[in-house]
């Protein structure tokens, strides 16, 4: 195979992919709205957070609660979080962002089109992009 053939038949393979897994700016992970009322830390959209993540609500509180030591609830009606404390916006942010690289984004292509398996006593995040497979820990 000559590189005039091979360069072909990669244009052709990534024409059929879909548009956006070419697109680098596609995810948009919506800013999180924080309000404090008395010693309670309450993330209002969080069910939003979620879904842009393309993870179980369940899963992403687990990692929540647990990152900053507290207890806490979700109001599955509304949608929002809320946190025994008080808690700065930016650990709120922070915390979002570790999961976001812990739990969604590949390590080999930086794309966050995965998902997160179960195999046997182990969770697996695979790419659905590239390929790639590691394990992430249980929460």
């Amino acid at each position: 195979m000559d590189e005039k053939e091979y360069m072909e038949m990669l244009d052709a393979a990534i024409e059929k992919l879909p548009e956006d897994v070419m697109n680098r700016e596609r995810f948009k992970l919506p800013k999180a709205e924080i309000r404090t009322e008395g010693k309670k830390t309450i993330v209002v959209n969080f069910k939003s957070i979620s879904e842009a993540l393309k993870r179980e609500t369940k899963h992403f509180l687990k990692y929540l609660l647990n990152e900053v030591g507290t207890a806490g609830s979700y109001d599955d009606q509304s949608g929002r979080v809320t946190l025994q404390g008080m808690f700065t916006k930016r650990t709120i942010l922070n915390t979002i962002e570790e999961y976001v690289k812990e739990f969604v984004i590949c390590d080999t292509c930086n794309k966050p089109d995965t998902n997160i398996e179960r195999q046997g006593r182990q969770q697996i995040l695979i790419c659905l992009a590239c390929g790639a497979r590691r394990s992430v820990r249980k929460l």
